[in-house]
């Protein structure tokens, strides 16, 4: 009796042990992934937020230079560079967004929303009927999603 109580003793401490260190291993793996996704998030909004500014003073460069000057071929030029990447770093920031599980979504549908408002104040940069609050405005909920972004991920 005295050998199996030996035995079992030493193995129920040892299988109790292992089942709290799996436990504890859980938990880290979870906030580590958490952290990861805040991570993610945090890097897309930043990178987003140079490329909407620069295309923000050359929209509205555009809106207040003559038609025809070299002023606004300027403005277009700095324009044109700066859109794709712009539209990149939107598509990364919605996709960190969409994996993140802290992240809601009406936070989402939201910057897409945002993205469908830029996309149509562009269209009236393009064509001349743009104004400058109009494109202050667009412009400014595409930074406060980005900055909002990175506020609730830390």
């Amino acid at each position: 009796m005295y050998v199996v109580a030996l035995l079992v003793i030493p193995l129920a401490a040892v299988g109790w042990f292992s089942v709290r260190e799996v436990d504890r291993n859980d938990r880290a793996a979870e906030r580590a992934a958490e952290i990861a996704d805040a991570t993610s998030e945090t890097s897309a909004a930043s990178a987003l937020l140079t490329p909407v500014e620069v295309e923000r003073l050359g929209s509205l460069g555009m809106v207040t230079s003559d038609a025809g000057s070299a002023e606004r071929r300027a403005f277009r030029a700095l324009v044109d560079e700066v859109r794709p990447e712009v539209g990149r770093a939107l598509g990364d920031l919605e996709v960190a967004m969409s994996q993140a599980e802290s992240v809601n979504a009406a936070s989402v549908e939201a910057l897409r929303q945002s993205m469908a408002i830029l996309a149509t104040v562009r269209g009236r940069v393009d064509d001349g009927t743009a104004t400058t609050s109009g494109v202050e405005s667009a412009f400014e909920v595409v930074a406060d999603q980005a900055t909002d972004a990175i506020a609730s991920s830390g």
